[in-house]
Protein backbone atom coordinates (compact mmCIF):
# COMPACT_ATOMS: atom_id res chain seq x y z
CA UNK A 1 0.00 0.00 0.00
CA UNK A 2 3.18 2.34 0.95
CA UNK A 3 4.82 1.80 -2.39
CA UNK A 4 2.13 2.11 -4.37
CA UNK A 5 1.83 6.41 -4.30
CA UNK A 6 5.92 6.27 -3.45
CA UNK A 7 7.44 3.02 -5.01
CA UNK A 8 10.92 4.24 -3.41
CA UNK A 9 9.70 4.65 0.39
CA UNK A 10 11.47 2.55 2.73
CA UNK A 11 9.83 0.31 5.02
CA UNK A 12 11.13 -1.56 8.35
CA UNK A 13 9.04 -3.71 10.05
CA UNK A 14 9.21 -5.28 13.40
CA UNK A 15 7.74 -7.97 15.20
CA UNK A 16 6.25 -8.22 18.46
CA UNK A 17 8.21 -8.71 21.23
CA UNK A 18 6.54 -12.34 22.05
CA UNK A 19 6.16 -13.03 17.94
CA UNK A 20 3.51 -13.74 15.83
CA UNK A 21 4.82 -16.00 13.17
CA UNK A 22 1.50 -15.44 10.51
CA UNK A 23 1.91 -11.50 11.02
CA UNK A 24 6.46 -11.92 10.86
CA UNK A 25 6.04 -14.12 7.94
CA UNK A 26 4.37 -11.40 5.92
CA UNK A 27 6.43 -8.45 7.04
CA UNK A 28 9.57 -10.27 6.32
CA UNK A 29 7.95 -10.76 2.62
CA UNK A 30 7.19 -7.60 1.75
CA UNK A 31 10.09 -5.13 3.75
CA UNK A 32 12.85 -5.47 5.96
CA UNK A 33 12.03 -7.56 8.81
CA UNK A 34 13.37 -7.34 12.46
CA UNK A 35 12.20 -9.94 15.08
CA UNK A 36 12.24 -9.56 18.23
CA UNK A 37 10.68 -12.98 19.37
CA UNK A 38 13.88 -14.13 20.31
CA UNK A 39 14.34 -11.26 23.32
CA UNK A 40 11.23 -12.95 25.11
CA UNK A 41 13.02 -16.33 25.39
CA UNK A 42 14.11 -16.77 28.75
CA UNK A 43 13.74 -13.99 31.37
CA UNK A 44 17.11 -11.85 30.78
CA UNK A 45 14.70 -9.09 28.98
CA UNK A 46 11.19 -9.90 30.91
CA UNK A 47 10.25 -7.75 34.01
CA UNK A 48 9.94 -11.05 36.26
CA UNK A 49 10.13 -9.85 39.48
CA UNK A 50 9.34 -6.16 39.45
CA UNK A 51 5.66 -6.85 39.39
CA UNK A 52 2.98 -8.91 40.85
CA UNK A 53 0.74 -8.81 37.92
CA UNK A 54 2.03 -12.03 35.83
CA UNK A 55 0.99 -10.04 32.71
CA UNK A 56 2.79 -7.09 33.22
CA UNK A 57 5.94 -9.17 34.56
CA UNK A 58 5.87 -10.61 30.79
CA UNK A 59 7.02 -7.36 29.08
CA UNK A 60 10.16 -6.12 28.54
CA UNK A 61 12.06 -4.93 31.52
CA UNK A 62 14.44 -1.99 31.01
CA UNK A 63 17.18 -4.10 29.79
CA UNK A 64 14.11 -5.75 27.39
CA UNK A 65 13.33 -2.38 26.27
CA UNK A 66 17.33 -1.15 25.55
CA UNK A 67 17.52 -4.04 23.47
CA UNK A 68 15.06 -3.58 21.18
CA UNK A 69 15.98 0.15 20.73
CA UNK A 70 19.38 -1.60 19.76
CA UNK A 71 17.89 -4.06 17.23
CA UNK A 72 15.84 -0.96 15.64
CA UNK A 73 18.86 1.52 15.54
CA UNK A 74 20.75 -1.18 13.92
CA UNK A 75 18.13 -1.55 11.54
CA UNK A 76 17.88 1.63 10.37
CA UNK A 77 20.99 2.21 9.91
CA UNK A 78 21.76 -1.01 7.92
CA UNK A 79 19.02 0.30 5.46
CA UNK A 80 19.99 2.02 2.08
CA UNK A 81 19.65 5.52 1.29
Amino acid sequence: FLKQTNPNVKILAVGSFWGNDPADKVMNKYSKFISLKNLSIGQTYKAKGLFDNYGVSEHPSDSGMKAIAELIWNGLVEMPI
